[in-house]
């Protein structure tokens, strides 16, 4: 049995169609779709046939970097590129959009590395680049001009002039052999990321002062003989020594001896209640 105490279901879900001032505009339809991407189509080949020999998607960009601290690890192709990279490349910034460099006048070089990618890629495009006579008829091709073998030669770039492609980690396989069956392969790594990190000074202070420290690693640190440098000090000093173990090992003892001395301070206090107590 239906509940009576619940509206009755009266939904519409006909479709008007008719062109009324109530219903106008419930109705999109899309029938120009393919039309429109045929259109879309020829104006993209007539674009590049006005542009030939020039590239279809325009000038050539930068790479730089994105913003913000959570993108900018990735590159990306940037506006236009800065008037001291263009120095460094030696191209004049006058000439630069006319053979098909952009140029952006307001960004600023913030390193060195940017600096000298963008460089070495002006300088790449430099020297695949074909400049086409302003007048066909010349008989002797100006200063900058390429000779007519590599005109004729010469193809039209479809896509974008040399794309920013984002380089793939390539993972290299091998073997597993007896050595690392028989090492201890965690303490290795962690060991190695201790080392790698910042906090390596503290990590030796840390060994130093510890008491599992030995008179042949203080002699060994202290030696101006030796050209090793304080990380591969401390590999030869530990090579036969569990360090990460010993390390662990450290740290629970001296959380064992805290929670020690507090249950000694807690079983006095208790003697002295049970005293108090019997007297």
């Amino acid at each position: 049995m239906p509940n009576f105490k619940l509206q009755i279901p009266n939904a519409h879900f006909h479709k008007h169609w008719h062109d009324s001032s109530a219903h106008a505009g419930r109705i999109v339809t899309w029938h120009n779709q393919a039309a429109r991407k045929h259109r879309r189509r020829e104006n993209r080949l007539a674009k590049a046939i006005k542009n030939f020999p020039r590239p279809v998607n325009g000038l050539l960009r930068p790479v730089v970097h994105c913003q913000t601290i959570r993108y900018n690890m990735k590159k990306r192709a940037g506006k236009g590129f800065t008037l001291e990279e263009l120095k460094e490349a030696k191209v004049n910034r006058r000439e630069a959009r006319s053979i098909g460099i952009a140029v952006d006048f307001r960004r600023k070089n913030r390193s060195e590395g940017s600096l000298r990618e963008n460089v070495a890629r002006l300088s790449e495009y430099k020297a695949n680049l074909i400049v086409f006579p302003k007048k066909s008829n010349r008989k002797k091709p100006q200063s900058g001009d390429s000779s007519k073998d590599a005109c004729s030669k010469a193809e039209q770039v479809i896509g974008d002039v040399m794309p920013i492609v984002k380089p793939k980690p390539t993972i290299v396989p091998y073997k597993i052999t007896q050595v690392f069956t028989t090492r201890d392969l965690h303490a290795t790594i962690k060991l190695e990321c201790v080392l790698q990190s910042k906090s390596l000074l503290s990590y030796v202070c840390f060994r130093v002062t510890s008491c599992f420290c030995e008179t042949s690693y203080l002699s060994l640190c202290s030696s101006t003989t030796s050209n090793l440098t304080p990380k591969h000090l401390i590999l030869q000093a530990d090579k036969d020594k569990k360090v990460f173990y010993t390390l662990r090992v450290c740290q629970s003892d001296a959380k064992l001896v805290g929670k020690r001395e507090a249950a000694k301070k807690k079983a006095a206090e208790a003697a002295v209640e049970q005293k108090k107590t019997a007297v």
